[in-house]
């Protein structure tokens, strides 16, 4: 399975030996040199990001009118963008499609591993926190540095999901 899905070598169809040399490096590649290749692509499939969406929140919570409200390993159109909607006071869930479309054409069900969650200061300092609670949803809690609170809409938050 292509990503956003973690890989493997044999994603890639396996190590492959050489046979032959190559007589033209130009239009052809060693096979040691492949496999080092398709090795790394693998291993970073494993920990690259493969989504990240911005909101402010509030009640409804809202795109920032600058930077980047979302992009995905699967696209940044409207049909990739993710619906975030309150669960309460500074409670927040971020709902990505259940299945995305990769760059081959191919459909793909979503299953996010892990998430971060970061925000900016409006005008008191804020801290978050979120758990991946579903395959495609994730929850972020928005909190003063006091503790939970009221005040903490209109602050840019940023989710990434791994």
């Amino acid at each position: 399975m292509p990503l956003p899905d973690p890989q493997t070598i044999n994603s890639y169809g396996g190590a492959k030996e050489q046979r032959r040399a190559v007589v033209s490096p130009i239009h052809s590649v060693s096979a040691p040199e492949h496999n080092s290749v398709v090795s790394d692509l693998a291993m970073v499939s494993r920990m690259a990001p493969r989504g990240i969406v911005r909101f402010v929140t509030g009640t409804p919570p809202t795109d920032p009118s600058v930077g980047v409200v979302h992009e995905s390993m699967w696209g940044k159109e409207l049909a990739d963008k993710p619906v975030v909607t309150s669960l309460g006071a500074n409670l927040y869930r971020v709902t990505w499609p259940t299945e995305v479309e990769n760059e081959l054409g191919e459909s793909v069900t979503l299953n996010l591993r892990w998430a971060t969650v970061s925000c900016g200061k409006k005008p008191v300092l804020n801290q978050a926190s979120c758990e991946v609670t579903g395959p495609n949803t994730v929850d972020v809690g928005v909190f003063t540095a006091g503790g939970a609170s009221d005040s903490s809409s209109g602050v840019i938050i940023q989710v990434m999901v791994y």
